[in-house]
């Protein structure tokens, strides 16, 4: 029973809480308004209230008023200048500008072969399957303009990680040089 009562107690608390919180807010959004001539101490009548000596009470709110008849005896009426006439512009002649051929499209193009058609087991010697193969990719690159080619050798999992790698790298010789030969 005891913890029900603080409950209460203490959403009463919350409740009153934000209450005040959201009048507080809405009274204190009337502060933030711009400078106008109420920014003068006014009566009922909205008459400006002025000191003994004529000048005009500011009510503390907001920026210094501005000046006017009433409140500054040296004020002088600013006389407004008219705004000038437009003057008419002559539209920037169209631009010619020659066409760009398009660059040629640069066409990447992977070709995978298969070791085993290439070499036998634990070797790197092309089989004559395999130089058939790239025979056929010969035939395909007829033509093609290259920048690039890129041979990677690759084994199987057996044997060291350093013989695998030597063997790797003879089969990409091995390919790299039938491919010259075969002026490519």
């Amino acid at each position: 029973m005891n913890t029900s009562f603080a409950r209460k107690q203490l959403s009463l608390a919350v409740a009153c809480a934000l209450t005040l919180g959201f009048a507080s807010g809405a009274a204190r959004a009337n502060d933030f308004r711009p400078a106008t001539e109420r920014d003068l101490v006014t009566d009922t009548r909205t008459q400006v209230w002025k000191n003994g000596y004529g000048e005009c009470w500011h009510s503390g709110f907001g920026p210094a008023p501005r000046s006017g008849a009433e409140c500054d005896p040296n004020y002088v009426a600013q006389r407004v200048e008219p705004a000038p006439q437009p003057v008419a512009v002559t539209p920037p002649q169209a631009l010619t500008v020659a066409a760009v051929a398009p660059a040629p499209v640069r066409r990447i193009e992977k070709v995978t072969l298969d070791a085993d058609a290439l070499f036998d087991f634990d070797q790197s010697v092309l089989r004559p399957e395999g130089r058939a193969a790239l025979d056929g990719f010969v035939g395909q690159l007829q033509g093609v303009e290259l920048e690039t080619i890129t041979a990677i050798g690759h084994t199987d999992r057996f044997g060291s990680d350093r013989y695998n790698q030597a063997l790797s790298d003879q089969r990409a010789q091995a390919v790299k040089a039938y491919l010259v030969a075969h002026g490519v």
